[in-house]
């Protein structure tokens, strides 16, 4: 009937998968090019408040061979109370706003030849944060930032799944630092291999 046909599609589905996965598990890809979601409660600048920040990762990693890259990252995180866009143009005095934009780059390790690929990396770079609201106070500053965390990858034939990807993460303040965690996940497309397969 309708059910045992679904579940034979389920399992050539699943067939499917895991022999991309597979495949996916014996090759080192020369270039990953990413991008995700990333969520983060961060403090507001010259506060101790925090807000809920939304946000775009996009990075890039070169893999030098099979367990060592090198990733590139801009990041921006955004939120906003009410009031911050008109039809046509963002409001330059909203109820309250926050946003970053950050850049960072260093080392990514990577233990491959699994279903899924766990990893960490420890990125440093400069952001910018900023604050505004109704009542005319606007305020930012552009400092150091450094990014320690890591992830799991579920590689497949031309792109791996990120499934969750977690950080601790230090952002320029006025007065000081602010400590932060975010969380996203994503997609990446694997470009060229690296010569001999798995290397």
């Amino acid at each position: 009937g309708a059910q045992k046909s679904m579940r034979k599609l389920i399992a050539i589905f699943g067939f499917l998968l895991a022999a991309c996965a597979a495949r996916a598990q014996a090759v080192t890809p020369k270039v990953e090019l990413g991008l995700g979601y990333s969520y983060s409660s961060m403090r507001v600048p010259n506060t101790t408040n925090r807000a809920n920040m939304h946000g775009v990762v996009v990075d890039a990693t070169t893999n030098l061979n099979r367990w060592f890259g090198i990733t590139g990252e801009l990041g921006t995180h955004y939120h906003c109370i009410s009031g911050c866009w008109d039809p046509w143009h963002e409001r330059t005095t909203p109820d309250e706003r926050n946003d970053s934009l950050s850049f960072m780059a260093g080392p990514k390790l990577t233990l491959r030849g699994g279903r899924v690929s766990p990893w960490v990396h420890a990125l440093g770079g400069v952001a910018k944060v900023k604050y505004s609201n109704i009542f005319g106070a606007d305020f930012g500053t552009t400092g150091g930032v450094v990014a320690v965390g890591g992830g799991l990858d579920v590689p497949l034939h031309t792109v791996t799944i990120r499934a969750v990807q977690v950080d601790y993460l230090r952002m320029p303040d006025i007065q000081r630092p602010s400590n932060n965690i975010r969380v996203g996940g994503g997609v990446l497309l694997r470009l060229g291999r690296k010569s001999g397969g798995v290397r």
